[in-house]
């Protein structure tokens, strides 16, 4: 299931984003804790089960693209620890990215399996768990949010 929602936050809340790449850092949020990123989890609640939710990711694509598994580009959102240590894959309970600058953009697209998703400020991307994606070279500014929460806090997080 993929699931696009334009305008998905209203102007107020969408200029409380503030554009910051956590100096490429991850964050963990727990469930309960104040932030403005929870406003996008109580979107995609309304799409997947979040009943056993424990926390989520967080992180930023400052015009950058991300790693894939191989130099295609590809991947799946996973725990990366499991995966490496010990050859598990547990994937989150779903996949968010949310844009919040778009501009002059020449490619960037988003494509989850064989749907290509046009960056677009304050658009919503949610998917399940295990898809596999990659985002497409681009010229300009592309910078998003991305969110996994997950029913379980992860290892390098404890």
């Amino acid at each position: 299931m993929i699931i696009i929602l334009d305008n998905a936050l209203s102007p107020t809340t969408f200029s409380e984003f503030k554009i910051d790449n956590f100096n490429g850092k991850t964050k963990w949020f727990s469930v309960g804790e104040a932030n403005i990123y929870n406003k996008l989890i109580e979107i995609a609640k309304e799409y997947f089960n979040f009943n056993n939710l424990v926390g989520y990711e967080v992180w930023t694509h400052s015009n950058t693209i991300p790693i894939g598994d191989n130099d295609d580009g590809w991947h799946k959102d996973r725990d990366e620890l499991s995966y490496h240590v010990r050859k598990l894959f547990r994937f989150p309970i779903c996949s968010i990215v949310f844009y919040v600058k778009v501009k002059e953009l020449k490619g960037g697209e988003l494509v989850v399996e064989d749907t290509v998703i046009k960056p677009k400020e304050n658009r919503l991307v949610i998917f399940g768990p295990g898809l596999i994606h990659k985002v497409n070279e681009f010229k300009g500014e592309r910078i998003s949010f991305n969110l996994n929460p997950w029913n379980r806090k992860l290892d390098k997080y404890s």
